[in-house]
């Protein structure tokens, strides 16, 4: 099968680790590699996904801002809101935005310290990773109005601070094994929260507007144009289809990290095929894709 370039990419690096996973002393290390890179895709287009969140939050806030202030005389320029600058500043994410942005960063700063662990490298390496990864979470833990779905994402990321500084201390493969076994079901519920609570949530941010003006147009309330009903439509399923995809693009991630502890815990190996690798990398890729096309049909 003839991939698109980014998915040759992506393919070569992993059967690369799998020509040189005969003289690693961590048999984890190629599904990991694989994890890594697919959770790294996960990262690119959550980007894209909260950029469009962002909009929506920043618009709903403020509806529900101007509603609850004293009434005046429209002088056609809102007040001065201070305390609610989240919701007005340039280049601030509003508060679930913002978190869902730190907690897969500081999944991303996680991932990136372990395979840097596994492969070996530089003591100073490691230390940069554990700090991105304590800055994503200090910053998480200050976001006030995050939404309830990411409490219990900031409790997994918390617990694992102590676990990275515990593995630092002997930075070595054999550290990267037992840090990642230990930690893995921690891990795992976070992605599990961010395809499920976490995902609902966004999808709300999405879509509540456009299906509550199609409930006033059901109803009566606020009648809109044939056009305008389709548009509602095929917006509130193309940010549907993004979610969708979005998730399963976890899902795929979280596939990939539990053939890693597969790897790490059965009596013998199991065999790593690359093709396997590339399909897996194929999907990876279309999903990724589908995230950013389906988004562009959103106003």
């Amino acid at each position: 099968m003839l991939l698109p370039r980014p998915a040759t990419l992506l393919l070569a690096a992993l059967v690369s680790a799998v020509a040189l996973s005969g003289c690693a002393p961590s048999r984890g290390l190629v599904p990991f590699r694989a994890y890594e890179a697919s959770f790294a895709k996960v990262r690119d287009a959550s980007e894209a996904l909260l950029d469009r969140v962002a909009l929506a939050e920043r618009a709903q806030a403020r509806r529900v801002i101007a509603r609850q202030s004293p009434a005046g005389i429209d002088i056609g320029v809102e007040p001065f809101r201070p305390t609610q600058h989240v919701y007005y500043a340039t280049g601030i994410d509003p508060p679930l935005t913002a978190a869902c942005r730190s907690a897969i960063a500081a999944v991303s700063a996680y991932n990136a310290t372990l395979l840097a662990m596994a492969e070996g490298r530089g003591l100073d390496e490691l230390k940069a990773g554990a700090g991105r990864f304590g800055a994503e979470v200090s910053g998480l833990l200050t976001l006030v109005g995050a939404g309830g779905s990411l409490a219990p994402i900031r409790a997994a990321l918390v617990a694992l601070g102590p676990a990275i500084d515990e593995a630092l201390k002997a930075a070595s493969r054999a550290a990267f094994e037992e840090a990642f076994l230990r930690n893995f079901d921690t891990v795992d519920s976070i992605l599990a929260l961010l395809a499920g609570d976490v995902a609902v949530e966004l999808e709300a941010k999405l879509t509540t507007d456009k299906r509550n003006a199609l409930v006033n147009h059901t109803t009566g309330l606020r009648r809109l144009s044939n056009d305008q009903v389709a548009r509602l439509r095929e917006e509130i399923q193309a940010a549907d289809t993004a979610i969708y995809d979005w998730i399963a693009l976890i899902e795929q991630a979280r596939r990939a990290m539990a053939a890693t502890r597969t790897a790490l815990t059965a009596p013998v190996a199991p065999d790593i095929h690359a093709n396997e690798l590339a399909d897996s990398a194929a999907r990876i890729r279309v999903l990724a894709a589908s995230v950013k096309s389906a988004l562009m049909h959103l106003q």
